[in-house]
C-alpha cells in the first residue's frame, strides 16, 4: 500500500513538472517523499529533483 502511494504521488509530481506546474509538482513530490523507501531507489528521486532544480536556475524562479 506504501509503494502504491508514493509511486502514485511521485508520477502525479512528473506529471505536473511535464506539464510547467512547479508549485504542484513539488507538492507532490513532498508527498511522495513520506513514502520513499531510501533503502531501494533513492537516485530516481535525487535526479528528479535535481531536474526540477535545474529548470529554476535556468528560468531564474
Amino acid at each position: 500500500m506504501v509503494a502504491i502511494m508514493n509511486n502514485g504521488f511521485f508520477e502525479k509530481s512528473k506529471k505536473f513538472y511535464e506539464n510547467g506546474d512547479l508549485s504542484n509538482a513539488l507538492d507532490y513530490y513532498e508527498k511522495a517523499l513520506s513514502y520513499i523507501d531510501l533503502s531501494k531507489g533513492k537516485s530516481v528521486y535525487i535526479q528528479f529533483l535535481e531536474m526540477i532544480l535545474n529548470h529554476c536556475k535556468e528560468n531564474k524562479l
